[in-house]
C-alpha cells in the first residue's frame, strides 16, 4: 500500500487516500473512522467494482480563491482487485489543475502578445499607406517602406523586387528595387550580385510560378530543393516570407522576408495583414501610372493644339502674304495710273469726277487690303510686345474718328508667350471694333493689368449695350473672343445691358518662364 501511495503521489493529481476492504459487512466497512469521511454511495459503487469520478466543483483556470489558489474538484474513487477480482483497496485522488493553470496563462501571454503584435503591424501598413499616398513618387519612399515592414515584423532582411521582362527575348528578370538589412546582415545583392541587374526567374523554379500566378509563399530554405534552395542558402537565409505584388492579373514585384537566424514560419494573421501592404504598393504604382498617363495625354492635347495653332497662323500669314503680294500692290497701281490719267485729263474734261471716284475707290480698296493684311498678320507683335502692338492697333483703328480711346497700363509688364500675347491682341482688336461698328460709343476704356501669375485685359465702353443672352450663339465674334480665351486657358467673362455699355474682360496665365520684368517701350 506505501508503494502504491508514492506512486500515485508522484502522478500530477493529490491522493487523498487509500482504503484497505477487509470486512465483508458493507455496514461494517462503513462505519470505520477512515471510510465516514467519504461519500458512501460513492463508496458503495466503488466496493462492487465501478470506477467513480465524480464532477470537479469547478474547473475555469481564470477562477481564484482569496488564498491564491485554485479551487479543485471533487475526488475521483478507484478499486483495487486482487487476482480472483475481488475488490481489496479503495484509492481517491483529485486532480491537480496548477499545470492547466500555468498552461492557460501561458497560452494567454502568447495571445496578448500576437494581439499587441498584429496591431503594431497593423499600424505600421496605415504608416506606410500614408507615405505611398502622400509620395508625388512612389519609388522615393520604398526605403523607408522596406525598412517599416522589416522592423515591425522583426525580420533580419526586407527587400522589395520588381519582375520585368526583357523586350528582345521575353523572359522575366527579377530586379532589387529597395532593401533594408539588420546591423551585420549582408545585403541580398552583396551576396546575389545578379540581383542589382535582373536574376531570371527560371533559377527560382516552382517557387518563381507560385510568386508569377500570385501565391504567397511562407516556406522553410531546408525544404526548398537546388538551385533555389543554394541561392537562399549563399544569402544566409533560413526561412522566408515572399509575398507577391500583384497589378492587376500580372506580378509587378515581390516584397521578401528574410529570417537568417533561427527560423521561423509566418501565421496566417501577418500573412494577411502583410497582403494589405503589398495592395497599398499596388494602389500607389497604379495611381502613378493614371497621372502619368493623364499628364501625357494633356500634353498631346496641348501639342494637338500649338499644332493646330501654328497650321493657322501659318495659313493666314500665307494669306496675308498674298493679299499684300497680289491685291494690295495691284490696288497701288491702279491708283497710280488713275493720279496719272488724271494729270493728262482737262480739269473740265467729263471723265475728271469719274477718274477721282475710281481713284477713292482704288485707296479704299488699299486701305481695306492692307487691313485685312494687318487682321490675318499681326505684325505689331513681330518687333514689339503687347503694349505697344495695342498703341499701334488704336491708331489704325480710330483714325479719322471722333471716339476717344485710352489706355492704361497697371502693375510691372512681364514677357507673355507669343500665343498668348496673340490671343490677347486678336480679343482686343474684336472688343474694340464691335464698340466701333456696333454700341454707337463715344469713349472706350483699355486696361492692361500684369499680376505675377495672371495678365488681365479689359475693354470697357459707353455705348447703347445689348442683352448677351439674347446673341448668345449668333455673335461670330463673342464665340471667336470665347475660343481664343479657351486656348490660353483664359477667363472670359462678358458684362452688358441696354443703355449701360459693354465690358470684355480676360484673364490668361503667364508662362512660367516670363516672371522676368522688362522694360517699358
Amino acid at each position: 500500500m506505501n508503494d502504491r501511495k508514492e506512486n500515485l503521489e508522484s502522478k500530477n493529481s493529490d491522493y487523498l487516500g487509500i482504503i484497505a476492504v477487509k470486512s465483508a459487512s458493507l455496514l461494517n466497512f462503513y462505519q470505520c473512522s477512515a471510510c465516514r469521511k467519504w461519500p458512501l454511495p460513492n463508496l458503495l459503487r466503488t466496493i462492487v467494482g465501478e470506477t467513480v469520478i465524480e464532477k470537479p466543483t469547478y474547473y475555469d483556470s481564470s477562477r481564484i480563491s482569496d488564498s491564491g489558489q485554485l479551487i479543485y474538484g471533487k475526488g475521483h474513487y478507484f478499486p483495487i482487485r486482487d487476482k480472483a477480482e475481488v475488490v481489496r483497496e479503495i484509492v481517491k485522488i483529485r486532480t491537480n489543475f496548477s499545470d492547466l493553470l500555468a498552461a492557460q496563462q501561458k497560452l494567454q501571454q502568447e495571445r496578448d502578445h500576437a494581439a499587441t503584435k498584429q496591431i503594431k503591424l497593423l499600424e505600421t501598413i496605415a504608416q506606410v499607406a500614408n507615405l505611398l499616398l502622400q509620395a508625388s513618387d512612389y519609388t522615393s519612399v520604398l526605403p523607408h517602406v522596406v525598412r517599416l515592414l522589416g522592423e515591425t515584423v522583426g525580420s533580419h532582411r526586407c527587400g522589395l523586387s520588381q519582375i520585368l521582362i526583357v523586350p528582345a527575348s521575353g523572359k522575366r528578370m527579377v530586379r532589387a528595387v529597395a532593401e533594408w538589412c539588420q546591423p551585420g546582415v549582408s545585403t541580398s545583392i552583396e551576396c546575389t550580385p545578379d540581383l542589382e541587374l535582373g536574376l531570371p526567374t527560371e533559377i527560382f523554379a516552382d517557387l518563381g510560378v507560385q510568386i508569377l500566378y500570385g501565391e504567397i509563399v511562407n516556406v522553410l530554405i531546408a525544404d526548398l530543393q537546388p538551385p533555389v534552395r543554394d541561392v537562399f542558402v549563399g544569402q544566409g537565409n533560413t526561412s522566408m516570407l515572399l509575398v507577391p505584388i500583384m497589378m492587376q492579373e500580372d506580378c509587378w514585384g515581390v516584397i521578401s522576408f528574410d529570417n537568417c537566424g533561427a527560423p521561423r514560419l509566418f501565421d496566417t494573421a501577418e500573412i494577411a495583414i502583410l497582403r494589405i501592404a503589398a495592395d497599398s504598393i499596388t494602389a500607389a504604382i497604379e495611381r502613378q501610372q493614371q497621372e502619368k498617363a493623364l499628364l501625357q495625354a494633356e500634353q498631346e492635347k496641348q501639342a494637338a493644339i500649338q499644332a493646330k495653332q501654328s497650321a493657322i497662323l501659318e495659313e493666314r500669314n500665307r494669306m496675308a502674304r498674298e493679299i499684300h503680294d497680289v491685291l494690295a500692290q495691284a490696288f497701288t497701281g491702279v491708283v497710280v495710273n488713275l493720279e496719272a490719267a488724271k494729270m493728262i485729263t482737262p480739269q473740265d474734261a467729263p471723265l475728271q469726277p469719274l477718274l477721282t471716284q475710281a481713284q477713292d475707290l482704288a485707296r479704299a480698296g488699299l486701305v481695306e487690303a492692307r487691313r485685312s493684311v494687318w487682321s490675318l498678320r499681326p505684325q505689331a507683335l513681330e518687333n514689339n510686345n503687347l503694349r505697344s502692338a495695342l498703341e499701334q492697333l488704336l491708331q489704325a483703328l480710330i483714325h479719322n474718328t471722333l471716339i476717344q480711346i485710352h489706355l492704361q497700363i497697371q502693375g510691372i509688364e512681364c514677357a507673355i508667350t507669343p500665343e498668348v500675347e496673340t490671343h490677347l491682341l486678336r480679343i482686343a482688336q474684336e472688343a474694340i471694333n464691335n464698340a466701333l461698328t456696333h454700341a454707337q460709343a463715344s469713349t472706350i476704356q483699355i486696361e492692361l493689368t500684369f499680376g505675377t501669375q495672371k495678365v488681365e485685359l479689359c475693354v470697357r465702353d459707353d455705348g447703347q449695350g445689348f442683352e448677351p443672352m439674347a446673341v448668345r450663339g449668333h455673335g461670330f465674334g463673342l464665340i471667336s473672343m470665347q475660343e481664343r480665351a479657351d486656348c490660353i486657358n483664359g477667363e472670359f467673362t462678358l458684362t452688358s445691358q441696354p443703355g449701360c455699355g459693354t465690358m470684355v474682360l480676360i484673364t490668361a496665365p503667364l508662362s512660367a518662364k516670363s516672371n522676368a520684368p522688362i522694360r517699358r517701350s
